[in-house]
């Protein structure tokens, strides 16, 4: 049944219509949590859409499924079923190719990005803020040439 499950996963166009409230999968699979990068820096839902990231300033966009195998026992020891049960989870990676301003620090190479903001716990975030082109240029010159994603943090 997993292989099954995979197999159709894959074979299916994977699309995800996605809004502030629900995420369906094609396939017709509701995944039960949904995890959102933005260069290595997890977010909710909340700031996720409150960035309104256009395709110019994405530079790769990743989806991942998770399946979780769950067993509907309430105790929490495993039950043989004659079907394997499966809760899925989603995983939204994107890169983008705006600089990042982390506490007035400016991150400016990928590799810089995510590896600090890999780092951060998204309970430790106090805002998260973007900058389009016109706006961060004046403030931080030839590093905001391409925007700034500006994220306080505790």
């Amino acid at each position: 049944m997993c292989k099954n499950i995979f197999f159709i996963f894959w074979v299916c166009v994977f699309v995800a219509n996605a809004n502030a409230q629900e995420i369906r999968l094609v396939c017709g699979i509701r995944p039960t949590k949904v995890e959102y990068y933005v260069d290595g820096l997890q977010m909710d839902s909340v700031d996720f859409f409150k960035l309104k990231l256009n395709k110019k300033e994405i530079t790769r966009f990743k989806t991942v499924t998770i399946p979780k195998k769950i067993f509907p026992n309430k105790i929490g020891y495993p039950i043989k079923l004659k079907k394997d049960y499966y809760t899925w989870w989603l995983m939204i990676c994107i890169s983008t190719n705006m600089s990042v301003s982390l506490n007035s620090t400016v991150l400016s190479t990928k590799s810089e990005k995510e590896d600090v903001l890999s780092r951060i716990k998204k309970e430790d975030v106090i805002s998260i803020e973007k900058l389009t082109k016109e706006q961060a240029v004046p403030i931080y010159g030839k590093k905001g040439r391409r925007g700034m994603l500006i994220i306080e943090t505790k």
